[in-house]
């Protein structure tokens, strides 16, 4: 499971970054933050460290899936708010269209998280 889930996120990534080149060849400069690469490798790196977490939490107790999930999700949402935030405060000027793309991903992913952790609850 973790291997399809590395993939499907691996594939995410590439698509969405080759999203940001061409929004940066098409777009003006006011829609496409110089922090936009750096928000997309940290919102993979937490979807990639937390399904990890979270896989394996649910390895060692099955029986507390709900529980894990709604932590699991709850935990993840504030960290990416504190970080969106503190990327928004680094660069103000492109505060706007930075939170609209850095939700834009946290969507994708969360997309990515929810069909993998169905899988997952399906097996149990």
């Amino acid at each position: 499971m973790q291997k399809n889930f590395n993939t499907s996120l691996t594939v995410a990534t590439i698509i969405l970054a080759i999203l940001i080149g061409s929004a940066k060849l098409f777009l003006p400069p006011v829609y496409t933050p110089t922090l936009l690469p750096f928000a997309l490798l940290l919102v993979f790196s937490l979807s990639y460290f937390g399904f990890r977490i979270f896989q394996k939490l649910i390895d060692q107790a099955p029986k507390k899936f709900a529980g894990y999930y709604m932590i699991f999700a709850f935990g993840k949402m504030i960290i990416h708010l504190f970080i969106m935030l503190i990327l928004a405060f680094i660069n103000r000027k492109q505060a706007i269209p930075l939170i609209i793309w850095y939700g834009f991903f946290f969507l994708i992913y969360t997309v990515i998280e929810t069909i993998f952790t169905f899988k997952i609850s399906k097996k149990l």
